[in-house]
């Protein structure tokens, strides 16, 4: 092992993030979709939302701050984005 390589740890599992809530638009060209870490039943950790295109380029942060963000949905013609703060 090099310096730079070390064994996975308890804590490197628990700082993992995972994406949910992914909704794609309507013209199915992009994905939004809400990411943070592994949440236990009944907790609601900070959350963002974040947007792609479905080839996986033009990733981009939508929100930031303490809250969590999810449950988003496009609107009909893909112009908005609504969801739970």
């Amino acid at each position: 092992m090099t310096d730079e390589q070390r064994p996975i740890d308890i804590q490197d599992a628990i700082n993992q993030r995972a994406p949910s809530g992914i909704a794609m638009s309507p013209d199915g060209s992009r994905v939004v979709f809400s990411l943070g870490p592994i949440a236990k039943k009944g907790e609601y950790p900070e959350a963002d939302l974040w947007l792609a295109e479905t080839d996986g380029s033009g990733l981009r942060r939508l929100t930031t701050g303490e809250s969590s963000d999810g449950q988003a949905r496009w609107s009909p013609d893909g112009s908005l984005i609504a969801f739970i703060s």
